[in-house]
């Protein structure tokens, strides 16, 4: 009994597969803006989000000052962050967001939409990516050194959360009118319940003015939201209605209802349908929900036809990525389908196991460039199973297929003449 070593270029197998249906409400965070993807073409988000909060009580004399929308920036995208003036609009919703539709409980996809009115206002600002992620310990600053204590202590409380992190945040004061209606029915209507409140503000609906250079990301967290600045009795004063964590979702272009444009692939435009690139290159994205497929049906038949009996000690998919200057995906998910099962819409029936029967993933691989994943328990059911059928590698930014929320638009230009299978096996002696 010998140890076989094999490399299986897979360039040929590899196409794409793009999918709707993936869940993009409830992130925890507000994308929007739009940049031009040099591979990917217009990529593009936008929210729309209920606002809620609790009865506030204002005494007689209370009167509105004004009212400012507050986002706390956590992420940003693209390929000109610090060189552009980012312009976002703001605009009221027609309605509130219905959950239901047609006694069901309604999908929120990257295509999903709301009917917009009028506009309430507008943000114009610079982003500094240095400032994203800084630690209040960033600043050596001792709030026990008793000269600056005073000073440090306010610097403190004003821009760092209890956990210590910096306060990253755009604001804008939204128009005079929109807030001293809503103030007014604020103060002389009881609201006891969020959704009375959720249905008198109607939401809100932000996205880029213009092609801007990046998607920004906001966090929906306890400094985010509307806040109302009033006087009573000659004293200032605010409060703040939060940003629904639930009723809250991301549009994000490239959808089905907007194709692809001026990407690499812009004849793009059938869900589920495998579709093969005329270069080199294989794409994978989130948000967009354009995944990877591998073919490997003549795989299985090869092994089955050529060494029945081979018993594969270990498997290992290797792929390189195109350098560019977009960060890339920082981590993917394996998944097994079949022809029949994507032709039904269905491009996740199982998992691809590891060695402890859990699903495969993989993180970006600094030293090559790309990803690399230990296959063996896929590799020894595809190719000595007969009852195995699912012998199309679905690959996919994490998110996209596990059924969680979609908050980004990272994406990885994949170089298919890299895309290798390597596998050592060996052929049991005959009795």
């Amino acid at each position: 009994m010998g140890i076989f070593f094999a490399e299986i270029p897979l360039e040929d197998k590899v196409s794409q597969v793009w999918v709707d249906g993936v869940n993009t409400r409830g992130t925890g965070s507000i994308m929007v803006g739009a940049y031009q993807d040099p591979a990917f073409g217009l990529i593009e988000a936008k929210n729309y989000s209920e606002i809620n909060g609790s009865s506030v009580t204002f005494e007689s004399d209370a009167t509105f000052d004004s009212v400012v929308l507050k986002l706390r920036l956590s992420s940003v995208y693209g390929n000109n962050i610090e060189d552009t003036e980012h312009r976002l609009s703001v605009f009221q919703l027609a309605d509130s967001i219905p959950i239901t539709e047609n006694g069901n409980i309604r999908s929120f996809t990257s295509s999903s939409s709301e009917s917009v009115a009028d506009q309430i206002g507008t943000f114009a600002f610079q982003v500094y990516p240095d400032s994203l992620g800084l630690e209040f310990s960033d600043f050596n600053i001792d709030l026990n050194d008793s000269i600056n204590d005073s000073a440090d202590s306010a610097f403190y409380e004003k821009n760092f959360d209890s956990e210590d992190n910096y306060i990253y945040s755009h604001q804008t004061k939204l128009d005079q009118g929109y807030g001293a209606d809503l103030f007014a029915q604020l103060k002389t209507n009881q609201y006891d319940s969020a959704g009375e409140i959720a249905a008198l503000f109607k939401g809100i609906h932000i996205q880029a003015s213009e092609v801007n250079g990046a998607i920004l990301n906001y966090s929906i967290g306890s400094e985010s939201g509307l806040y109302f600045y009033y006087t009573e009795d000659t004293t200032q004063k605010t409060v703040r209605y939060p940003i629904s964590s639930s009723i809250s979702y991301n549009n994000i272009t490239p959808n089905p209802e907007s194709g692809w444009s001026g990407s690499n692939f812009d004849d793009l435009n059938q869900l589920y349908e495998p579709y093969v690139t005329t270069n080199n290159e294989a794409y994978l994205q989130s948000g967009t929900n354009l995944l990877m497929k591998i073919d490997m049906a003549d795989l299985k038949e090869a092994m089955r036809d050529t060494v029945p009996t081979a018993i594969v000690q270990s498997a290992e998919l290797v792929m390189e990525t195109i350098s560019g200057d977009l960060e890339e995906l920082s981590s993917l998910g394996f998944y097994l389908t079949s022809k029949d099962s994507l032709a039904n819409e269905k491009y996740r029936v199982a998992n691809v196991p590891d060695l402890s029967n859990t699903t495969v993933t993989t993180t970006f691989d600094d030293d090559i460039s790309g990803y690399k994943v230990e296959v063996p328990l896929f590799i020894e059911a595809l190719t000595s199973q007969d009852e195995f059928e699912f012998d199309q590698l679905m690959i996919s930014p994490i998110s996209s297929t596990l059924g969680l929320p979609q908050n980004s638009v990272r994406r990885s230009v994949i170089d298919k003449g890299s895309v290798k299978l390597r596998f050592f096996y060996t052929i049991p002696e005959k009795n």
